[in-house]
């Protein structure tokens, strides 16, 4: 199924060319990124397009007289659990227009035609992560998630103690290593799955490959998995960047069973604290068509465990009882099916307790 033919198009006295690179070709968007993302490290952008680049689609503007590349946007797919059902995505990432090219309305024709591949291929929404979220509020973006804050275990503030391993009779917390072996992302997977579907109304969907590939962006970041074992049960991890010398805490997730151990062994010093505040990061946009409804109030549910539990109990809004209704959606390859079209997923991730993360 043809889904996107080049065009061209002319904005002031110049031609472009919109073109959809997949594949090997999405690399030509390197030497825009770099100019533009220069901030990133040159470790993290070679991960970034040795990794994730070629399983992006990627709508670009090509100059027509110089042939150069001079706005993107990248489509990086992921699959999300809502409510026990898989549900396909695109993260919107490596948004870029070159600076002598911009204001002439080139990213928004980009992001138009990135809409609707996107809807095309069965996304009811997309999501991203803004610099400015006033960039995105005219094309019907709204914050739907919040990431909780967390604390830098005092273990890792002594620069001269970089964990690798610390252990008594029943605890250990392990640095999971760049090239784990599957075993261990496995064991990652299924205990992400564990937890995440019993304290979280959506997720991203984590599987094996999911955490090789986080491993080599984190260790691109000077940062790792710390995986806890339990009585040489893992029962929770978190993930650890430090760019330009600034410890960050990514992610944490464990087990009610660890929580309590370490609270009463007081092992807190190997544990992140979660703090009170959550930051606005993810912003979404429903791609297919709306019931006739009154939006739920906006709440950003997307925070620690015991904050925001009262959003599970809460009635649900008509997306909810429409969702629940939704059977089991087997993944394609082509990432083309059926989904039903009134459905207010925006509504709803802003409403209910998910679990995100910040990533590429």
């Amino acid at each position: 199924m043809q889904f996107f033919t080049d065009m061209i198009i002319n904005k002031g006295s110049d031609p472009y060319r919109i073109e959809c690179l997949q594949g090997e070709k999405v690399l030509d968007t390197r030497p825009l990124w770099e100019e533009v993302f220069f901030e990133d490290s040159r470790a993290f952008t070679d991960y970034y397009f040795a990794q994730k680049a070629p399983s992006n689609t990627t709508f670009v503007c090509r100059h027509l007289s110089t042939g150069q590349i001079v706005s993107m946007v990248h489509l990086t797919p992921y699959d999300m659990t809502i409510r026990n059902t898989n549900v396909p995505t695109f993260y919107i990432v490596g948004v870029a227009t070159k600076d002598s090219y911009r204001h002439r309305g080139l990213m928004s024709t980009l992001l138009k035609k990135a809409f609707n591949y996107a809807a095309l291929h069965g996304c009811p929404f997309v999501f991203l992560m803004p610099a400015d979220p006033a960039i995105y509020k005219p094309f019907d973006f709204s914050y739907v998630y919040a990431r909780p804050q967390y604390g830098i275990p005092e273990v890792l503030k002594d620069k001269e103690v970089y964990i690798s391993q610390f252990s008594d009779a029943c605890i250990h917390l392990k640095r999971i290593e760049r090239e784990a072996s599957y075993q261990i992302l496995s064991a990652l997977s299924d205990f992400a799955a564990k937890i995440l579907s019993a304290k979280y109304d959506y997720y991203l969907t984590r599987t094996p490959a999911y955490y090789g590939t986080l491993l080599l962006e984190l260790y691109s970041q000077n940062g790792c998995i710390y995986a806890f074992f339990l009585h040489d049960r893992l029962e929770g991890y978190f993930l650890y960047t430090e760019e330009e010398k600034r410890p960050f805490i990514q992610e944490l997730l464990f087990s009610e069973k660890l929580r309590s151990f370490i609270c009463s062994k007081n092992y807190v010093n190997l544990f992140p604290a979660v703090l009170p505040d959550c930051e606005p990061i993810i912003m979404a946009k429903n791609l297919l068509p709306l019931p006739m409804v009154s939006p739920a109030p906006m709440s950003l549910t997307g925070l620690p465990d015991g904050v925001g539990d009262e959003s599970r109990s809460a009635p649900f809004s008509t997306f909810a009882a429409s969702l629940s209704d939704i059977g089991p959606t087997p993944f394609s390859d082509d990432r083309f099916f059926s989904l039903p079209s009134s459905i207010d997923y925006v509504n709803y991730l802003s409403t209910h307790k998910g679990f995100i993360n910040e990533i590429v």
